[in-house]
């Protein structure tokens, strides 16, 4: 499955990938200076929620992905803007992976997983 969005002016794609060696992200632009790449998480089954990899756009727009645990339906990005992204985990394989681009110029700077009912059941803080 591959996610896509758009910030600003550019268009961004991650897909995930699965194998023995772990989850792979593979994280494509239009951005001509910064086309993309592959981060992998060298694990088994990713059963936690947090942030994997974050990637970077030409003109400091960040993309954030991650795994959730079991029963976890969304996970709200806190911004350095004082905003909030949520976004909705989807299915890769054995596994539920999520992604999110943010604003130009913000980071995220702490995020916290909802079960079905609202209640939040996980949370962590990010460092920049």
């Amino acid at each position: 499955p591959r996610l896509n969005g758009r910030a600003g002016s550019f268009t961004w794609s991650l897909s995930a990938r699965e194998g023995p060696w772990g989850t792979c992200f593979v994280f494509s632009s239009s951005a001509t200076m910064d086309p993309g790449g592959v981060d992998c998480d060298a694990s088994g089954q990713l059963a936690t929620t947090g942030i994997l990899s974050i990637q970077g756009l030409v003109k400091a727009v960040p993309v954030y992905s991650g795994s959730v645990a079991p029963g976890v339906v969304s996970v709200r990005l806190s911004v350095s803007n004082g905003k909030t992204v949520t976004v909705t985990p989807v299915k890769v394989g054995n596994e539920r992976l999520f992604a999110a681009a943010l604003s130009e110029g913000t980071m995220a700077d702490g995020w916290a997983a909802y079960d079905a009912s609202g209640k939040q059941v996980a949370s962590g803080k990010l460092s920049s």
